[in-house]
């Protein structure tokens, strides 16, 4: 079953090995001499950002991101009531919570 961004109008469910990601706000530094940098992640080789929907088809690992921040490469814009990345699941390099993520060992050593 898809976890679909319910809070907008309409609600949006990725499809296929997919996830919606929540882009971070573009941040902005000034220089000494008034020149404004933009150092939004969102247009270099690596993004991050938060897992907001995830596909029915994703697997176990996938939906466990769900509400994680995650470093990606590519996605493809989509502005519902804010800015965010359909992203395939292949393009995340792993998430970037303080929390570790389970492992299958830790999982055994339960049994």
């Amino acid at each position: 079953m898809s976890k679909g961004l319910s809070n907008t109008n309409p609600k949006f469910y990725p499809l296929g090995d997919n996830v919606l990601v929540l882009m971070e706000t573009s941040k902005e530094e000034t220089t000494n001499s008034g020149i404004i940098i933009n150092t939004s992640t969102s247009h270099s080789d690596k993004a991050t950002g938060k897992v907001v929907a995830i596909s029915g088809t994703c697997s176990v690992e996938v939906t466990e991101l769900m509400g994680r921040n995650v470093m990606f490469h590519n996605g493809k814009r989509i502005n519902l009531d804010k800015e965010y990345l359909l992203v395939n699941v292949r393009d995340i390099f792993g998430q970037m919570d303080e929390k570790e993520p389970k492992s299958e060992e830790s999982e055994e050593s339960k049994d």
